[in-house]
């Protein structure tokens, strides 16, 4: 099932009654948030531990080049991580972009150069050193491939990153105080 987040918040009064801390899911999460107009997904481990009782730390994993929050989550370790240290492990997805990276560094980026893959917006994506692809170049790709591109502009991942933290302060007991970020590759440059 498809959780979306909402854009809006309610604020509601105090209960009357007994106060009873909200149920906290546990184990795999997936959640959507739309940022800048563009649908986003977040996979995210709670461990059994986290009972809501206190607040806990937020540790964003982030994924190298080509990869997924899902494909980080099964492979990076930090799952079992989560469990044994109580923390939450949140593991978003970089954007699909059509993009040049000069790979044989050569200093020209020639036309194989240019491909469809998942990027933070960090460093030099978006610049002339790593240019994103032109309308005409996009539209000389098999139909396949443009459906993969996400964004055919730069999008702002730290606002993404400040939705996720919002979001989640609203579902989880998250400390504020206690955000760190970790990554791998084009992750480690996003960190």
């Amino acid at each position: 099932m498809r959780r979306e987040w909402p854009l809006s918040i309610l604020l509601m009064g105090p209960c009357t009654g007994a106060s009873a801390q909200p149920a906290v899911p546990h184990g795999r999460l997936v959640r959507h948030l739309s940022v800048d107009g563009v649908m986003r997904e977040v996979v995210l481990h709670v461990p059994a531990a986290v009972d809501g009782s206190h607040a806990v730390p937020l540790v964003f994993m982030l994924h190298g080049t080509s990869g997924s929050g899902q494909k980080f989550y099964n492979i990076s370790g930090w799952v079992e991580k989560a469990d044994a240290e109580g923390l939450i492990a949140v593991f978003p997805s970089a954007l699909t972009y059509c993009l040049g990276d000069d790979e044989d560094y050569d200093g020209i980026i020639e036309p194989d150069e240019f491909k469809v893959t998942t990027k933070w917006a960090a460093g030099a994506l978006g610049t002339p050193v790593m240019p994103l692809c032109s309308e005409e170049q996009i539209a000389a790709l098999p139909p396949a491939k443009q459906a993969e591109i996400e964004s055919h502009t730069l999008r702002d991942d730290v606002a993404f990153f400040d939705a996720i933290v919002g979001a989640l302060g609203q579902e989880l007991p998250v400390d504020a105080r206690r955000l760190y970020a970790s990554g791998f590759s084009n992750g480690a440059s996003m960190s």
